[in-house]
């Protein structure tokens, strides 16, 4: 399949995303391109043998971009060879990474791209210090304007003082290459106390689609070779979970997001976020945590969401269910499968599911994801939530109690148009 792809004559970009029964797939081509220019892969495992193959065999490719999925596979996979083939002809201008956990494999790629201007990379794991990295820039990245970067890393374990080994890293961004020729300024996010020795080094203006929030919650700090006086534009960021210690005391407290797409909230939550994100108008997904009884201010950011598609609730510590009454008529996809506080996921019952048909949310409900006792709550949904297009059932059926296969029941019971169809043992998807 491959092959035919790339021997497509007029073939200019190529987005490559395939999942055959749940597994990623690619194959390297063994032809050469004509035309292909825009590639992107999502593929579980890279080495540079196999990216150097990949760009002799698209020599006209100017925008790249691949998602690395299986860490472990790349993780230190390859040594630093700076004797790889030259692609010096190569007219590949910008290179997107993401989720790198190799540094060997990064740099190896950057030796072969000397005509890049745009680089942004996503990374874990390793660090290249300031210093490394303008010698790469130097040497390899000639023509390199715009350099984005987030990495998450360890601190050395033997550090006692991490304010001074931050501002050791941060020193290696202050030289004249950075802040004066190019306007690269670098940020750093940690915890304190940073009992897990993680940090967040990420290029300011900041333009990954989520803030760098991946260390471990506590009182978080900031700090940047950025000249206080420049303010940034936030817009590239989509999603966020929210968090008030990050918007607190640090060079985050000031920020504000126009683009929210994606917002995870915990209840109750200070009414900051109504100052961070200045407006709602493009939100299409919400995942509520530590549901309790706070109707109100549900209800008040729920009126403040005119576009919302996704409702998520994630967890809630109350005997009843999510509020399922709520009114927000945008929303088309439903996800009541939090857990409670026991840490348990909730399993509803017919009754359960009974009132969640009634509800507001559940009358317009378009797609569902819900976790069921029994078939009779799953023929519940299929009958009784007139807008229901496509259910995703997990139910656990105990093969030791003789009851009757539940895709075989659902099958027999549902109209005639419905389409059953078992992912897994637990997991049943019904398109209606």
């Amino acid at each position: 399949m491959m092959n035919q792809i790339w021997s497509l004559p007029k073939l200019i970009y190529c987005y490559w995303d395939v999942k055959p029964n749940g597994d990623v797939y690619f194959v390297l081509p063994t032809v050469i391109s004509s035309s292909l220019q825009h590639l992107y892969i999502r593929n579980p495992e890279w080495t540079s043998k196999q990216l150097t193959h990949l760009m002799m065999k698209t020599p006209y490719l100017q925008y790249f971009s691949t998602t690395f999925i299986d860490f472990t596979s790349n993780f230190d996979n390859d040594n630093e060879n700076k004797t790889l083939p030259s692609l010096g002809n190569l007219p590949m201008k910008k290179l997107k990474l993401n989720n790198v956990w190799s540094r060997n494999i990064l740099v190896n790629l950057l030796y072969m791209m000397p005509n890049l201007y745009y680089l942004n990379i996503r990374a874990w794991t390793f660090y290249i210090n300031g210093h490394e990295w303008k010698e790469i820039i130097v040497k390899y990245l000639p023509n390199l304007k715009i350099f984005r970067l987030n990495i998450l890393f360890n601190l050395n374990n033997n550090i006692t003082n991490v304010k001074k080994q931050i501002n050791k890293l941060l020193d290696a961004y202050r030289s004249p290459f950075w802040i004066e020729e190019h306007q690269w300024f670098i940020g750093c996010l940690w915890t304190e106390p940073n009992d897990d020795k993680l940090i967040c080094l990420y290029s300011l203006p900041f333009s990954f689609e989520q803030v760098p929030q991946n260390v471990l919650q506590g009182n978080y700090r900031t700090k940047s070779t950025c000249p206080s006086r420049i303010n940034f534009s936030y817009d590239h960021v989509h999603c966020l979970w929210y968090n008030s210690s990050l918007f607190t005391n640090t060079e985050f407290s000031r920020v504000q997001f126009n683009y929210m797409k994606d917002l995870e909230l915990e209840l109750p939550f200070d009414y900051k976020v109504l100052s961070i994100i200045s407006n709602f108008n493009h939100l299409l997904s919400l995942t509520l945590s530590h549901l309790n009884h706070y109707p109100l201010q549900l209800q008040s950011l729920f009126d403040k969401m005119p576009r919302l598609l996704s409702l998520k609730f994630r967890s809630w510590f109350i005997e009843e269910m999510p509020p399922f009454d709520i009114k927000c008529p945008s929303v088309r996809y439903l996800d009541p499968q939090g857990v409670n506080k026991f840490r348990r996921t909730h399993c509803f019952n017919i009754q359960q599911c009974e009132m969640l048909n009634k509800s507001p949310l559940g009358m317009q409900c378009e797609e569902l994801r819900i976790e069921v006792t029994d078939i009779q709550s799953i023929l519940e949904l299929v009958y009784m939530m007139k807008n229901l297009r496509t259910l995703y059932i997990t139910y656990f059926h105990d093969s030791r109690s003789h009851q009757p296969d539940a895709v075989n029941v659902i099958q027999h019971h549902a109209p005639p148009t419905t389409i059953v169809t078992r992912k897994t043992y637990r997991f049943i998807t019904i398109r209606l």
